[in-house]
């Protein structure tokens, strides 16, 4: 799980400096990284107290309808924010959280 989150994290930043270098992004590969992150994060979180657990949902939540607004935008400094300061910061959070 830790290895596979690595690689999205990495697909992640990849995307965000392509927006941000304003050479487009690939928006099936960001799809992809952001939804089976998501899908390791939430299983990851069952095994978490409730609060936590909940915590866990608001965030993807949130990082879920950020996205969705900056693609529905078209805009391309939201989507770079989104990327680099929401899922990265969500994906390596729980990265740490597993541990070695």
């Amino acid at each position: 799980m830790k290895n596979t989150l690595m690689k999205y994290l990495h697909i992640i930043e990849e995307q965000a400096a392509e927006v941000l270098q304003g050479k487009g992004a690939d928006i099936d590969v960001i799809n992809d990284a952001i939804h089976q992150s998501a899908g390791i994060i939430l299983d990851v979180a069952e095994q978490l107290p409730d609060e936590d657990k909940l915590t866990t949902i608001n965030y993807i939540k949130t990082g879920l309808n950020n996205y969705r607004n900056a693609i529905d935008n078209r805009d391309d400094f939201l989507l770079a924010d989104c990327l680099y300061y929401e899922w990265r910061e969500i994906i390596a959070i729980y990265i740490d959280a597993l541990g070695e």
